[in-house]
């Protein structure tokens, strides 16, 4: 039994971070007002979350441009973990008509660089 303690304790201190949130819809393609396949090219925090620049090569909704800025909130509110240089397809809205918002609260997910993404890889809405 101090074996198991041991276990926990140590796998405790290896985590560094828990988030916890509460997605009350998930985004797919119907719900999406932007989706887009491309690479991450700087990710900048700020005090309510991060700035991800992004370069699409994919535009499958919605009106963007080449080189597009993706927000994300903080990690406790849902916020979708970009790294620089991976490459994704991402399922986003627009808040205040502009702004595009990507959470983990989507279908948002890393991406091989190699994968050519067609419209028959995109995901339909599922309810909760």
């Amino acid at each position: 039994m101090r074996l198991v303690y041991l276990v926990f304790f140590i796998l405790l201190g290896v985590v560094e971070h828990v988030y916890a949130c509460d997605c009350e819809l998930v985004m797919g393609k119907q719900s999406a007002g932007v989706i887009v396949t491309g690479q991450v090219t700087a990710v900048r925090k700020f005090k309510n979350g991060y700035q991800v620049r992004f370069t699409t090569d994919s535009i499958f909704k919605g009106v963007v441009k080449k080189n597009i800025v993706i927000k994300t909130p903080s990690l406790s509110k849902c916020g979708f973990l970009f790294k620089k240089g991976a490459r994704y397809i991402v399922y986003a809205h627009r808040r205040s008509g502009r702004a595009i918002v990507a959470t983990v609260c989507s279908f948002s997910r890393q991406i091989s660089p190699h994968l050519k993404v067609t419209t028959f890889y995109l995901q339909d809405d599922k309810k909760n």
